[in-house]
């Protein structure tokens, strides 16, 4: 019998100091780690970040995700973790990247998607739908 497909959403205070071209460069890292690790054990999910938070969805055999999640948890460059979401799937809903980094593009502005992320670390009990919406929606402007 295979094991229990999870998605666990988060959202984490980005402690990632310095100008914007170290934070850029320190994400790109976290980015190649996770394709990399992802990848291998059969992980999939999307990031986005800006200069105050990261807002992460994984997806995955339980205990991988469950194990990912607590490196995250251990990682300096996240602080303040709020889970918004952990719950059994059938199938993924980002089943084709190993972690894709989706970012604003013309239909969204970077002010408004930090808005979300700002309210939605604010009240994160009501906040799951919002950042599942703003990250399906950062992929189709990126697909």
């Amino acid at each position: 019998m295979s094991e229990t497909l999870i998605r666990l959403v988060y959202l984490s205070k980005n402690l990632i100091e310095g100008d914007e071209g170290a934070q850029n460069a320190e994400a790109d890292k976290i980015l190649v780690s996770a394709r990399a690790n992802n990848q291998r054990v059969g992980v999939t999910g999307a990031l986005v970040f800006n200069d105050r938070y990261f807002a992460q969805a994984l997806e995955g055999p339980s205990s991988v995700v469950e194990a990912t999640y607590l490196k995250i948890e251990m990682d300096p460059r996240h602080g303040h973790i709020a889970v918004l979401e952990k719950r059994e799937l059938q199938q993924r809903a980002f089943a084709d990247w190993s972690m894709l980094h989706v970012h604003p593009h013309l239909g969204r502005t970077e002010a408004e998607w930090a808005a979300t992320l700002h309210d939605a670390y604010a009240r994160p009990p009501n906040s799951r739908e919002e950042v599942l919406h703003l990250l399906r929606r950062l992929i189709g402007e990126a697909a």
